[in-house]
């Protein structure tokens, strides 16, 4: 009987470069199946909380934005792609988790 099939969600947050990522590459060595995932948290957006400075600002925000769309071209280069979503990383990795127990994958 042969072992089940691993899949790993590679969470990108701080360090979105691919070439020197060591967290990726484990993920990708160790599990059959990666989904990279980036998460727009919310609460990345908020003010904060002593001084209701914006945490992120419009300068940052469009760095971002840069950085995951060639993070995704980068991924896309490998055969891969980026998954993007605009949730925080809890609940978006609980919902991939639940989609992921509901789709097996068949082989032949």
């Amino acid at each position: 009987m042969s072992s089940p099939l691993r899949t790993a969600i590679c969470l990108f947050r701080n360090d979105l470069r691919l070439h020197d990522n060591e967290c990726f590459e484990i993920a990708n060595k160790s599990a059959d199946f990666l989904i990279p995932l980036y998460c727009f948290d919310p609460a990345h957006f908020k003010d904060t909380w002593h001084f209701g400075f914006a945490k992120t600002g419009p300068f940052r925000a469009k760095f971002l934005i840069e950085s995951v769309q060639d993070l995704k071209k980068n991924l896309k280069a490998k055969s891969s792609d980026l998954l993007v979503a605009t949730d925080s990383p809890e609940n978006t990795i609980k919902r991939i988790v639940e989609l992921c127990k509901q789709t097996a994958p068949v082989t032949s």
